[in-house]
């Protein structure tokens, strides 16, 4: 299901250059000035504000598909799939806006495939299969980039490339924002390269009772600071595995959890679309293949996690 809809230039599959970035100061020797470059409150709200939209655009959006179980959560999951097509991607606002940026090239990810996924979750922090809504945003708002790695199996790294200072106040209806680039290094079965997804991480609190997780790929191959993208980890890499040789893929993806109050009920609403390119040889269609199962099994990945959180303190080894 395409439909039409205003498409932000920011939560692409195409990377963004590091002259979109805000300032920071290991981006100085970059070729685009401060002055061009956005506000850090600019690029922050927008992002943001696209991973809103995406959300809120579930219904609307996207195409309803089946319903899955993700051990060891007893919460069914439903799947859900949109392909962003070339006459919509035409239409994005690429050099317009508070981010502007350069149109990418003719070929360049004509479409885009989004899958998503929905779950509610019970409030509760005293049973096996569930979690509470402060231990969601343990687990997802409050390092998300670690919390991943530590919770899914493929993920071998999670090495933050750049963190913005971001202020205490809110920035616009956002609070507690933070603000990073992050190198996701995943394990693929032989005889398949591991890959390297470099991100921009922004999250953020959208309300008292619900935050939001945008990831949009950049691109940092020029940049010294970084591990993986620039080949650094093969003389640098402190295990074995973070030496070896990586293909460097992209994905965006957004997550939002609501802690809801619907007819006296207090079930917690897991909202998460993404799209992705592995690059290398691997064929779309097989990626395609893929990836629906991935989100799914994110749910019961995460929710085993939160369970081991919890003896570790009950334990005090945590």
């Amino acid at each position: 299901m395409s439909g039409t809809t205003n498409l932000g230039n920011l939560l692409r599959i195409n990377p963004l250059p590091l002259s979109a970035l805000p300032a920071h100061p290991a981006l100085n020797g970059d070729e685009s000035s401060a002055s061009n470059r956005p506000s850090l409150s600019e690029f922050t709200s927008a992002a943001l504000d696209e991973g809103t939209a995406l959300v809120s655009s579930i219904d609307q959006k996207f195409k309803a598909r089946s319903w899955k179980s993700s051990p060891p959560s007893s919460s069914k999951v439903q799947l859900f799939s949109r392909t962003v097509t070339a006459s919509e991607l035409s239409k994005v606002p690429w050099t317009a806006g508070p981010v502007p940026r350069q149109k990418p090239a003719p070929g360049d990810n004509t479409e885009e495939a989004w899958f998503a996924r929905r779950s509610y979750h019970a409030n509760d922090s005293n049973t096996n299969d569930a979690a509470s809504y402060s231990e969601f945003e343990e687990g997802l708002l409050e390092k998300h980039s670690e919390h991943e790695k530590e919770y899914t199996p493929d993920v071998y790294d999670a090495y933050e490339v750049l963190r913005w200072d971001v202020p205490a106040e809110n920035i616009g209806k956002y609070s507690h924002v933070n603000m990073r680039v992050v190198e996701m290094a995943h394990h693929i079965p032989a005889p398949l390269a591991n890959r390297v997804f470099s991100v921009v991480v922004v999250t953020a609190k959208t309300s008292d009772t619900s935050f939001l997780v945008v990831q949009i790929p950049v691109d940092i191959r020029s940049l010294s600071g970084a591990l993986y993208s620039n080949d650094r980890h093969l003389r640098e890499g402190d295990t074995s595995i973070k030496r070896k040789k990586v293909i460097l893929g992209v994905y965006a993806s957004v997550e939002g959890v609501t802690l809801r109050h619907d007819n006296d009920r207090k079930d917690i609403e897991w909202i998460m679309g993404t799209t992705s390119d592995a690059k290398g040889w691997l064929p779309m269609s097989m990626q395609k293949m893929g990836v629906p199962g991935a989100v799914v099994k994110d749910v019961g990945l995460f929710l085993a996690w939160v369970k081991k959180q919890r003896e570790k303190k009950q334990t005090g080894t945590g």
